[in-house]
């Protein structure tokens, strides 16, 4: 005998229903939603939003999401939203057959389903990332500086920010935003006949937090990389002729926090014994370095 798939499915759930146990009772739950639905499916519990008081402000805010791409278009939002929704459904299976589903149910019911957006986290006067956006926000050019999701939802119970909640994902995706403009380079490799591996590579972080490199600042970070690796410098030649100078490896420059706020390095406590001992010597300890 050969069960259907809701006969699996109603099976998995009249189990889980006389389980008592909590961890077995939802395995039997999950079975259930995948022996209807496929291995695919993932079953979400019920869930409380933990950022209500944000999703109400971008539940709110749908006219001011979509106020940019209406004056461009001159069109209403319903019918951007309809636009949208058609040609996404082009490329994303998921979305094409919700798009079907859709308009089986709008043809049967004569009731329709439409789409409501939304943004998080919340921005004032923001504008939403599926349509065109403005080039300036705030007086400065439109850029998204955080992780940001852009919200096409169905149903008023999803603007229920109070209460328990369900809800079934139909597709996602992540895309970067594209610039008007970028700087691009052409190169090419080829070995000289001294080619050999880099021994040494720089990683830097950019210190400004402005979100991008500025050429002056990238450029300051290497004029200091050198600056510091020169104060670092022991050649191993200066190593062999003054056995002294052993102490100092590995070479190290540091700064010392005189209110022990931070973590530090104290060399005061060797450098008079080691003065003492490169005055005997005779020892070369530094020459000025002039950055010109």
């Amino acid at each position: 005998m050969i069960l259907s798939k809701v006969q699996i499915g109603e099976e998995k759930l009249t189990k889980a229903f006389s389980e008592s146990n909590v961890i077995p009772r939802l395995k039997l739950l999950s079975e259930a939603g995948k022996a209807v639905l496929g291995d695919d499916f993932v079953s979400i519990p019920r869930f409380h939003y933990s950022n209500g008081d944000m999703l109400d402000k971008s539940f709110g805010e749908e006219a001011q999401l979509l106020k940019h791409i209406n004056k461009q278009s001159g069109l209403t939002g319903e019918i951007n939203k309809e636009s949208w929704l058609q040609s996404v459904a082009r490329v994303r299976p998921a979305v094409a057959r919700f798009e079907t589903l859709r308009f089986m149910s709008e043809a049967l019911d004569n009731a329709p389903m439409d789409l409501s957006v939304a943004q998080v986290p919340f921005r004032p006067e923001d504008s939403w990332l599926g349509f065109e956006f403005p080039k300036e926000y705030d007086g400065k050019p439109f850029n998204i500086k955080e992780d940001t999701v852009a919200l096409a939802h169905l149903g008023k119970q999803a603007r229920e920010t109070k209460g328990l909640q369900s809800v079934l994902i139909l597709d996602e995706w992540t895309e970067k935003i594209p610039v008007d403009e970028e700087i691009t380079g052409v190169t090419y490799h080829y070995n000289q006949p001294n080619a050999v591996a880099p021994q040494a590579v720089l990683v830097a972080v950019e210190p400004t937090n402005n979100g991008k490199w500025d050429w002056d600042v990238l450029q300051g970070v290497l004029n200091d990389t050198i600056r510091r690796s020169r104060s670092r410098a022991v050649e191993p030649d200066q190593l062999m002729e003054h056995d002294v100078l052993k102490i100092l490896l590995p070479m190290t420059i540091a700064s010392f926090d005189v209110k022990e706020a931070n973590v530090s390095l104290d060399y005061l406590l060797l450098n008079d014994k080691f003065m003492q001992v490169a005055t005997n010597a005779k020892l070369q300890l530094y020459t000025k370095w002039d950055k010109n």
